[in-house]
């Protein structure tokens, strides 16, 4: 028999094979099924039952090395292993494969090698098993805080019990699946510690750290470490949130204000929109507490915080930058008309009658100030400081008014 050169075997006889891996059949000439002594029943024709002859320590890797191919994580599909024979021995045997049709989708659908028979030639070594550690170091393993995986040609061989529990499922529920079907993004040797939210077999997910890393001197075979960060990431973003946010109201701060103030004007610039700021003062904010006390008045800050917030467009920040003193940023302007009527709303849902704890109730009234950015380079602080004075000169004239002024120069 003729093969090609990327078949070409080593000694021993072999024969040419046609796989369908998404019904699981394989078709090989009827002399290569006497060759074996196996006879002529139906059942040849089934992946399954060449899988069952095939050695227990080699059945993992030639389904590990033939899965890799078909996921495309390798290029061509090669594997050494041991089969049975009608007679009961084993035969050294090299299988290799390439694909011969693939879907609409590119689905790999049919796959075309050949199989050598290697007893006739010296026998190459048989693959260590892949089974998990024992004695001692496998009690550690196991007991480690650390989600521990080994994976050997793409598929995972073993796992510990912290790893089950990050991942919501016995072992056995993924042992001899793609590491691919675990992990949502790719992770590669060597490239370092990754973020990423793990999705659990039950639908909910957590936040976890994963490194990976080759056996010594063993490519095929790599581990994987796994962490859970989610307490560190929740108390991260906790931190964060604070750093950036009023503790009383839960809108942005002054920090959080100047930084998307910044990004408001570089877009600006680079769009040709205008950005517009406005800084407010309740009126007689004092009387409220000392007429309904603290707590209310606390209250009706956060009430009239959300009023605002409500008021505004999505892409505008209200935020709260002193005991009764708020700043809205409107981005994205086309006109200087849009921030008017923005404005004009926000006050009237600020002047609606509040009703505090304790059957009182008062109307809220408001001192502002809006000012509006140049269109060439602007400064953050001196349109901050022209803001607050257009509210403070309001405030001297009375109060309960908004005051427009041009851009500060």
């Amino acid at each position: 028999m003729q093969f090609d050169p990327l078949y070409a075997p080593t000694g021993g006889p072999a024969s040419r094979w046609d796989l369908d891996p998404v019904r699981g059949e394989v078709r090989y000439p009827a002399e290569w099924k006497r060759w074996l002594q196996l006879g002529d029943a139906s059942e040849l024709d089934s992946t399954r039952f060449w899988r069952s002859r095939v050695h227990p320590d080699d059945l993992l890797p030639m389904l590990g090395a033939l899965t890799a191919y078909l996921e495309g994580w390798r290029s061509s599909y090669e594997a050494r292993f041991r089969l049975l024979d009608g007679l009961g021995h084993y035969r050294p045997m090299l299988s290799r494969g390439e694909t011969t049709e693939r879907d609409a989708t590119g689905r790999i659908v049919r796959l075309a090698g050949v199989l050598c028979d290697l007893s006739r030639a010296p026998a190459p070594p048989a693959p260590p098993r892949a089974a998990a550690p024992g004695g001692e170091h496998a009690q550690v393993l196991q007991a480690a805080p650390v989600g521990l995986l080994r994976v050997e040609h793409g598929l995972v061989r073993w796992a510990n019990a912290a790893f089950c529990d990050l991942i919501g499922a016995p072992a056995a529920a993924f042992i001899g699946r793609p590491l691919t079907r675990l992990l949502p993004v790719p992770l590669d040797v060597g490239a370092g510690p990754l973020e990423v939210p793990l999705q659990r077999l039950d639908g909910g997910h957590r936040w976890v750290q994963f490194s990976l890393a080759h056996l010594p001197g063993r490519a095929d075979v790599s581990v994987l470490a796994c962490v859970d960060i989610g307490a560190l990431k929740a108390r991260h973003d906790e931190v964060e949130h604070l750093a950036l946010h009023d503790a009383l109201t839960g809108l942005p701060n002054r920090r959080l204000l100047q930084l998307r103030l910044e990004q408001a004007l570089e877009i600006a610039g680079r769009e040709g929109t205008r950005v517009a700021l406005a800084y407010l003062d309740l009126d007689d904010f004092k009387g409220v507490n000392d007429r309904f006390g603290h707590a209310a008045g606390d209250r009706l800050l956060c009430m009239l915080g959300h009023r605002m917030r409500t008021a505004v467009r999505p892409q505008d920040t209200v935020a709260r930058v002193g005991g009764d003193e708020f700043v809205v940023l409107l981005a994205g302007l086309q006109a200087e008309a849009e921030a008017e009527a923005v404005l004009g709303r926000l006050m009237t849902e600020v002047g609606v009658e509040v009703r505090l704890d304790g059957g009182g109730s008062v109307r809220a009234a408001v001192s502002a100030g809006l000012v509006f950015a140049p269109a060439g380079p602007a400064c953050p602080v001196a349109l901050m400081a022209a803001a607050d004075a257009a509210m403070f000169a309001v405030k001297q004239a009375g109060g309960d008014r908004l005051a427009v002024q041009g851009s500060p120069r």
